[in-house]
């Protein structure tokens, strides 16, 4: 523009917000931009016309700051740098996230989720989108879904919020499908699966089953006693990290209160409480014939007292575990 007329501009948006077309009111294309996944130009797929002034309200919809070759978008509360994939200040929530870096973006995950303010999370995939606001005021276009939110992360994590507030984090090893992978189907007389049960010999005793299922996580428990391992301590400190790659661990627990083991269950789960750094952790219990009890979100177990216990929901036993099986 020459400081004494105006003309409309127009965006063609992507699903994240990010301009691809900047057109003028005739339809002459003034500007095509297409991005790296964090932001950066793909210079060999953009152009500029020449015919007006470029757009700099870019990735994500933010105004690039290009002064001296900067490169920084403005996102309102801090300024985001797309060549190192960090904003250039602290995320001012960043005590409701402990588990990311306070100069994380976007979890990492920009191909889902985007950062409209430098300062809450909002998504948005196949045309939805889910994101906070302070108060409970009706926004045109959304649904008021209440007062928590579960963002899965992808890779078996997802992370629960209350209000705009990271309060837990779940890591999966385990899904109700690889419970089922121990079991043996049953059949009616038309071969239609009906249910299942305990399969034959060896294979069907708890030892076998827990393994079975570890199996399926990618990770294969070993055998022999001289491969437990022992002490609260050592116990959380593997669990924690053979959960952390995805594994699933064969755990001994004791259910008569004599410190003997007396039956195997797996760890399906870890749930991680970002407000006070505690861990609880699910399993997957092969003593019972149905799967609903045998997955049941509450077969769960705590640390207390240098312990860690949990009760299985299918018959109630109270469980204490004397020995986690090392994986190979």
């Amino acid at each position: 523009m020459d400081g004494s007329s105006y003309e409309y501009q127009y965006f063609l948006k992507d699903h994240l917000g990010n301009t691809r077309i900047t057109f003028n009111e005739t339809g002459t294309i003034i500007q095509e931009d297409s991005y790296y996944p964090f932001g950066m130009n793909m210079a060999g797929l953009s152009h500029e016309s020449g015919v007006d002034l470029p757009n700099k309200f870019l990735y994500n919809g933010k105004e690039l700051q290009d002064d001296f070759g900067l490169g920084w978008y403005d996102f309102h509360a801090r300024f985001y740098d797309p060549a190192i994939v960090r904003t250039t200040t602290q995320d001012p929530h960043a005590e409701g996230y402990y588990s990311w870096s306070p100069y994380h973006f976007v979890a990492n995950n920009p191909i889902s989720v985007t950062d409209p303010t430098g300062m809450d999370w909002y998504t948005s995939t196949d045309g939805t989108a889910t994101k906070w606001q302070e108060g409970s005021d009706d926004i045109d276009g959304y649904t008021n879904i209440g007062e928590s939110y579960t963002m899965d992360l992808g890779d078996g994590v997802s992370i629960t919020y209350n209000q705009s507030t990271a309060e837990s984090m779940t890591e999966t090893a385990l899904t109700e499908g690889d419970w089922e992978t121990q079991r043996e189907p049953v059949y009616d007389d038309n071969g239609n699966t009906v249910g299942s049960q305990n399969k034959a010999g060896g294979e069907g005793n708890c030892f076998y089953q827990a393994g079975q299922m570890v199996n399926n996580s990618g990770a294969t428990s070993l055998g022999g006693t001289t491969n437990n391992i022992n002490g609260t301590d050592n116990q959380i400190n593997y669990m924690n990290l053979q959960v952390g790659n995805g594994s699933s661990i064969r755990v001994h627990v004791d259910y008569n209160g004599d410190g003997e083991g007396d039956h195997w269950v797996s760890i399906s789960s870890r749930t991680s409480n970002l407000t006070n750094n505690t861990s609880t952790y699910n399993f997957y219990d092969p003593g019972t014939l149905w799967q609903d009890q045998g997955t049941n979100r509450n077969n769960t177990f705590n640390i207390t007292n240098g312990s860690i216990t949990g009760t299985t929901q299918y018959s109630g036993k109270a469980y204490k575990i004397v020995a986690v099986r090392r994986n190979n």
